[in-house]
């Protein structure tokens, strides 16, 4: 009977170490989002250099087929001869390239024009005014047969468009007076190879200089995040030891108001102070939340909890609450639900819940609770607001730390950091908390979770 029970310890203990590990600490989450942004703004540039390089690189290869094909309809299917005033040079100023920068020095496009007529490969087709093929023309390419050549003629014809791509070839079709046509092939197979091997190699440069920054960002965000590490640590230190501190003379307060009403010294006085008490020690312990959440350390309480068990506990004490406010308290929550983390967190989270839901809601009205499990495991409140009290604008910022969106929330005595409290709870257990608008005057908070898989449900703690 004791070997089943130490393998439960043993794979809650394991469950523990695993949750763990998936909980990153704040300075790897801050070194992630520093790495992630860099390569986000990398990647963006580099795509837009590849694309614009390729894109040029293409529409100059279109442009340069495009006049070819002008260039041949202009001089009935061939290419002018040379111009005997042509007094441009025929070499380039430095024949000998010895440096990149002579590339930029020297013209190398006098030479390219004049070869031009020698290197382009075309051929043309004529058809008379019923589409009937008069002309083929194809001494001036070799790698195409007259079949072939007929066949691309005819698909250009009867295509929509009077100039495209038509396998490695540019046409461009022009009307004749008499209502035929003339289809003029243009060789671009070269070009369009060329094409594909800048595209390659700009795809391997871009994935190689995306790589090479994830390692240099990876090892330099150590250093980049340093300062904002030690800055929040410290912050962290000083909210938790100025907590812990505060404590003390907030209880020994409270005792002292013990005993002056014990002392028949009871009146509004002293029912003043206990209430300020009240709200110091709900900040201080909301402030405490928010930074015990934060803490690698606060991951090792965590064990398989009832999640069900807790939130009918947080109902049965909130009962009271909203009788006494004249308000209806209506729970839905379905048995057997469990979840890893920390006991005492996840009570305060339904006790922060419940409670904003008490102090906003319409007098004489109903509060929705329910907590149930599909894939993930959902917890609801949901209540009804008065015109003062229901939230305007984005309902996400009720969740940043000391906001108070209007009077009403000032009136109630909230600091505006008991929400922010329970966003921390729900991230430190791998879970998300979000508002939103039902109906026209209600406001529904939703907590999603992750659930624990279990065959036979864990004894609760506590």
């Amino acid at each position: 009977m004791g070997k089943p029970k130490s393998n439960s310890k043993a794979g809650k203990r394991r469950l523990g170490l695993l949750f763990r590990r998936m909980s990153p600490s704040m300075e790897q989450r801050l070194r992630n989002k520093f790495v992630l942004t860099a390569l986000l703004s990398l990647f963006i540039i580099v795509v837009l250099i590849i694309a614009f390089l390729n894109i040029l690189n293409f529409v100059q290869i279109r442009s340069r087929a495009d006049r070819l094909i002008e260039v041949l309809y202009e001089n009935d299917g061939s290419f002018p001869p040379p111009e005997e005033n042509d007094t441009r040079p025929q070499v380039p100023r430095e024949p000998q390239i010895t440096s990149w920068l002579l590339l930029l020095k020297n013209d190398f496009s006098i030479n390219r024009d004049r070869e031009m007529p020698f290197e382009t490969r075309y051929f043309y087709a004529d058809f008379d005014a019923d589409g009937t093929l008069t002309q083929l023309n194809t001494d001036h390419v070799a790698a195409i047969t007259e079949e072939t050549a007929t066949e691309y003629a005819a698909r250009a014809r009867d295509s929509s468009r009077s100039k495209a791509f038509l396998g490695g070839y540019r046409y461009r079709i022009y009307t004749k007076e008499d209502g035929g046509m003339q289809v003029i092939f243009v060789d671009c197979n070269s070009d369009l190879a060329g094409a594909g091997i800048l595209l390659k190699t700009s795809l391997f440069i871009g994935l190689a200089a995306l790589v090479l920054m994830y390692v240099l960002v990876r090892i330099l965000a150590g250093i980049a995040t340093a300062p904002v590490v030690e800055s929040l640590e410290k912050q962290k230190r000083f909210i938790s030891d100025a907590g812990h501190e505060l404590k003390t003379p907030l209880t020994i307060i409270s005792a002292n108001v013990d005993v002056l009403e014990m002392t028949g010294m009871k009146n509004e006085w002293t029912g003043s102070i206990r209430n300020q008490v009240r709200r110091m020690t709900a900040l201080i312990t909301n402030m405490l939340t928010l930074t015990r959440m934060e803490e690698e350390a606060s991951r090792e309480l965590y064990a398989v909890c009832s999640l069900s068990e807790i939130a009918e506990e947080a109902a049965r004490n909130y009962e009271a609450v909203a009788a006494a406010s004249h308000k209806t308290l209506e729970t839905r929550i379905s048995p057997g639900i469990h979840v890893f983390g920390e006991l005492r967190s996840l009570e305060q989270l339904m006790g922060l819940l419940l409670d904003n839901a008490m102090k906003y809601s319409a007098p004489e009205s109903q509060v929705l609770f329910t907590l149930s499990q599909d894939k993930k495991i959902r917890l609801t409140v949901e209540n009804t607001c008065t015109q003062e009290t229901l939230p305007q604008g984005n309902l996400d910022r009720l969740f940043d730390r000391f906001y108070r969106g209007d009077a009403s929330r000032t009136s109630t005595g909230s600091f505006g950091i008991g929400l922010s409290a329970a966003r921390a709870i729900c991230q430190g257990h791998g879970g998300t908390i979000t508002a939103e608008r039902v109906r026209e005057n209600a406001i529904r908070f939703t907590v999603l979770l992750p659930p624990v898989k279990t065959k036979k449900a864990p004894p609760a703690l506590g």
